[in-house]
């Protein structure tokens, strides 16, 4: 996460930008998850495919983020350009040393691996079926239960606190009237 002021010369509000790539994929997945149910998915499939297929990008640009987040602090020398997600979830899992359950080969992968790499040994339809299914969520939400026993075991934090940060030197800047942004 990184903030930014600007203190302008001649008396405008003080303005606060903070950026934190894993807020704003999080907030996206949750967005894309909630249009999707907010969608039918009986009258409108396409419409709902394309909100699950952006929640499923977003989750999952948000967990690789995290991962690699928490990973240098764990392991310091780890070249992450050469693990890829199982093995970040295994260094993980080591570290948490029995604090929480392992966390298994999930179809919510398995469909992110098939919208992100399409091939041809990926059947369109099999792909359809499995956004359509609404499976993803159930299968989210456990790995986010994972996500938030791991960053409790570790003491390292699963979300940027955007908001707290902005608040925290809003007060420090002389409390309000500032304009105080979030933005990715």
């Amino acid at each position: 996460m990184q903030v930014q002021v600007t203190i302008p010369v001649g008396g405008s509000p003080v303005t606060i930008h903070v950026a934190s790539l894993l807020f704003d994929l999080w907030e996206d997945y949750l967005y894309y998850r909630e249009q999707s149910e907010l969608t039918d998915r009986q009258r409108e499939p396409l419409r709902y495919k394309r909100h699950v297929r952006a929640a499923v990008l977003s989750y999952f640009g948000y967990l690789d983020g995290l991962l690699s987040s928490w990973i240098p602090k764990l392991e310091p020398r780890t070249n992450l350009k050469k693990k890829n997600l199982p093995a970040k979830l295994e260094i993980v899992e080591k570290h948490a040393l029995n604090k929480i359950p392992q966390v298994s080969e999930s179809d919510a992968r398995k469909l992110r691996n098939k919208l992100a790499h399409p091939t041809p040994t990926y059947p369109d339809v099999a792909i359809m079926e499995a956004l359509l299914s609404g499976k993803f969520f159930s299968d989210a939400d456990a790995l986010t239960n994972w996500l938030d026993r791991a960053s409790r075991a570790l003491g390292m934090e699963r979300l940027p606190d955007v908001h707290g940060t902005l608040e925290r030197f809003g007060r420090a800047l002389g409390g309000p009237g500032h304009n105080h942004h979030h933005q990715s």
